[in-house]
């Protein structure tokens, strides 16, 4: 098993796996990744019957899953075990304690954004459901991180639709940043941060690239990377676990059509998906601190960055975004789509 180190400069967590590097996927280019025998695909075309399933959800009148939920096979944390907390001199460390869980989210090898179906992209959000409303129930868990990479330049080391989630006993330093910061704007105006976000985009209009009745997509205002969008629930949501199965329907129509839309203007670039979640409340020491306010102070969303532009040295350097292409016309490209 690995281990969690903290960095007392940073307060960041780093995961040391050693196993991982084990993993032939790690070093391997993308020619060979395409070329290796995929293993969720079984000979008839279907999933691969023989992963181990945690979560599983068959094809319509059918004994056939459409969608399979895997314990990763080099998983990044393991879940068996204590935490046992240690100093190392001035140092921390712990095990590295979680669950890491692949989804396997279509029986169609191979596909890109552009082959994704509504019915696919909702039973991947009542996959996400399911699974980070089970975790939560281990109290040795603290956040989870529910996210797709699409495409060998967005990280993805199998060329089979799949997505993943982590779930692991400390928050990132950089949701404690966001939570800090939405409970000292609730704190301040007592209001959420990210609905007037929402309401501001919907007084300009210019950054929103589409809406249905529940879900509205736009480009945020201070987009770090070219074509990133946002979608989030229209109404207040603090916990993503309590969404209906209506309101996953409406985001799987939103998000359908966010991925059409960028497979048409970028050519099907890579991507990747990223839920925004609010930490577990379980059992948390801490609660009376930014905890407390969550509720009312933070709002589930989604983040979907395209692989557009190579990041520059100086983005990298420097640690400060430099985004070629402005979030007003990347949102006017993108409602143009249906004009083209």
């Amino acid at each position: 098993m690995g281990e969690l180190r903290y960095n007392p400069v940073t307060k960041k967590w780093a995961v040391i796996s050693p196993e991982r590097g084990t993993h032939r996927n790690s070093y391997i280019t993308n020619d060979t990744i395409t070329s290796m025998p995929c293993p969720f695909c079984d000979k008839d075309g279907g999933i691969n019957k023989k992963l181990r399933s945690i979560f599983t959800i068959n094809l319509p009148e059918s004994s056939c899953p459409a969608l399979i939920v895997t314990p990763n096979k080099y998983p990044v944390m393991g879940i068996e075990g204590s935490l046992n907390r240690k100093a190392y001199g001035i140092y921390d460390k712990m095990a590295s304690i979680g669950a890491h869980e692949v989804i396997i989210d279509s029986f169609r090898h191979g596909i890109d954004i552009s082959g994704y179906t509504e019915d696919e992209l909702n039973n991947l959000f009542t996959a996400f459901k399911c699974r980070i409303a089970d975790l939560e129930k281990d109290i040795r868990f603290r956040y989870v991180a529910a996210f797709k990479n699409i495409g060998a330049e967005a990280g993805e080391n199998i060329h089979h639709p799949h997505s993943q989630i982590l779930a692991m006993s400390v928050i990132p330093s950089i949701v404690e940043e966001y939570m800090n910061k939405a409970v000292d704007y609730y704190k301040e105006k007592e209001r959420c941060i990210y609905c007037d976000i929402i309401n501001q985009e919907k007084q300009c209009k210019e950054r929103i690239i589409f809406e249905n009745y529940e879900f509205i997509a736009f480009a945020p205002y201070a987009s770090e990377n070219p074509f990133e969008i946002s979608i989030y629930p229209k109404q207040h949501e603090y916990c993503f676990s309590n969404i209906s199965e209506s309101s996953i329907r409406q985001l799987a129509d939103i998000t359908h059509e966010i991925f059409r839309r960028l497979a048409q203007v970028l050519a099907c670039p890579a991507l990747t998906l990223a839920l925004r979640l609010a930490p577990y409340k379980n059992n948390r020491p801490d609660y009376n601190g930014y905890m407390k306010y969550l509720k009312d102070a933070f709002h589930w969303h989604i983040d979907i960055r395209p692989v557009a532009a190579k990041l520059t040295t100086s983005s990298w350097a420097a640690n400060i975004c430099i985004n070629p292409v402005s979030p007003e016309d990347a949102a006017k490209h993108l409602r143009e789509v249906n004009q083209l």
